[in-house]
């Protein structure tokens, strides 16, 4: 559909159009709502919410937006710099999963099951004793390959997903991250122990798994009852992983949470936090902001050292 072809009864405000695809696909779930004949006051509502997300989501990804491209990271990023108060926020964010659900089939915000505080959305960060709890809890070697992809090599979820056979070469591995068509394309190093994680469940778990022609060549396979001969892991599952290890152990677990951790280990364990610019560089983020706000842990024990030293200064005076 083009903008032409759009009720222009509820085009939403011209000036966003160099948002090209969500700007069309917003003005097309508007006409979907004039179709189910809600009021005029509510289009109304749903055209200024829709207003504020194609600015702020094209904030993030620029002018080629799409929402099939949004990641729970993006999600948590739009709930951070979009304005007004949370309950605003909320209602923002319910309207983009409406919106996304009509687009893509998947809404995504309802399915990460958003944690709200009164100052501010989910910001889960786990200690390494945490870590090795969640890990307790994987059912199996695919499982336990998901988490060290996240926690080990920063790998979102979609990035987990589909990664293929050919991506691996030696110990390196080619990730295609955000952006249209395949991405932004880098080559990070695989750690010693997760390389030996994915030797065990090639030959192991995989191995019992018979790949179908349709696969892709993907690294994590699955079988159904649907799909007896193999298929890619989905986004879903994985969701569906993590939302079973919160239940189970009391801990909000995300895929988002481990991009978290392994944020922290690079600034504390491996002295990254005075490299602000090697750690943005390997959180492949565009700006440190991002880095900052959303993924690294403000450690208790530090900031008490911080505090003891204060005071010695304040002693001094």
């Amino acid at each position: 559909m083009t903008i032409s072809e759009i009720d222009t009864d509820y085009l939403i405000d011209d000036r966003l159009k160099k948002y090209i695809y969500i700007y069309i696909s917003a003005n097309k779930y508007l006409s979907l709502l004039k179709k189910h004949r809600r009021t005029d006051a509510t289009i109304k509502t749903y055209s200024s919410i829709l207003r504020v997300l194609i600015r702020t989501i094209g904030q993030i990804h620029g002018e080629d937006a799409r929402l099939d491209s949004l990641t729970e990271e993006d999600i948590y990023k739009l709930i951070d710099i979009m304005p007004g108060k949370e309950e605003t926020v909320k209602a923002r964010i319910n309207v983009l999963g409406g919106w996304m659900e009509y687009e893509t089939g998947n809404n995504l915000p309802k399915r990460m099951k958003i944690l709200w505080n009164k100052s501010e959305p989910n910001r889960t960060f786990i200690s390494k004793e945490q870590y090795q709890t969640i890990l307790g809890y994987a059912r199996n070697d695919s499982e336990r390959l998901i988490i060290s992809f996240g926690s080990q090599m920063g790998l979102r979820m979609n990035e987990i997903v589909n990664i293929t056979l050919d991506d691996i070469s030696g110990n390196y591995l080619t990730i295609y991250g955000k952006g249209h068509g395949k991405g932004k394309v880098v080559e990070k190093e695989i750690p010693d122990n997760l390389m030996d994680m994915i030797g065990q469940y090639f030959y192991g778990e995989r191995k019992n798994v018979k790949a179908a022609d349709y696969d892709g060549n993907r690294l994590l396979l699955q079988n159904t009852r649907n799909h007896p001969s193999g298929i890619p892991i989905t986004d879903n599952n994985i969701i569906q992983m993590y939302n079973r290890i919160s239940e189970e152990s009391g801990m909000h677990v995300t895929s988002h949470v481990m991009r978290r951790l392994y944020c922290t280990l690079l600034a504390d364990d491996a002295g990254l936090r005075n490299d602000l610019d090697t750690l943005r560089r390997m959180m492949r983020h565009e700006s440190i902001d991002t880095t900052l706000s959303c993924y690294l842990d403000a450690n208790t024990e530090r900031m008490q050292k911080a505090q003891e030293k204060l005071n010695d200064v304040f002693k001094s005076l």
